[in-house]
């Protein structure tokens, strides 16, 4: 039997990590494969530091996933660090990786209202397979 392959985006925060929940309580470990997915922002800086910041982004993207895919450690799961545009490389993967689902959290904060998550709201416009929006802090 072939595992559904989970898409979870990591990007640092704790409402990031919501989304691992909602897949530890809905999903069986024998049926899904997670992925879980770090991109690097690509940011522009004085090309005498541009390796620097490289280093620095790719070494504090993969601490994240570390520590992330601790918690999902009874998953057979693959972890996964890129650079680019956010929702532009969620959504790349995706397509070249024949990802089933993608569990996103969106951010409930008052202040950010009034973009969904511009991240989540992006994905959710041009996303070819299911997604799946999980509510910040469902489960407290």
């Amino acid at each position: 039997m072939n595992k559904r392959k989970v898409l979870i985006p990591i990007d640092g925060s704790v409402r990031s990590l919501e989304s691992i929940k909602y897949l530890k309580e809905y999903y069986d470990p024998n049926k899904v494969e997670p992925i879980l997915l770090h991109v690097g922002e690509i940011v522009f800086v004085p090309r005498s530091s541009m390796q620097l910041a490289t280093q620095q982004t790719e070494l504090s993207g993969k601490r994240l996933l570390d520590k992330a895919s601790k918690l999902i450690e009874e998953y057979d799961y693959k972890t996964e660090f890129v650079f680019g545009y956010i929702s532009d490389e969620i959504l790349k993967y995706a397509e070249e990786n024949n990802v089933d689902i993608i569990l996103m959290t969106k951010n409930t904060k008052k202040k950010f209202s009034f973009i969904l998550g511009s991240v989540t709201a992006d994905v959710a416009k041009k996303v070819k397979c299911t997604l799946v929006i999980v509510p910040e802090k469902i489960f407290e």
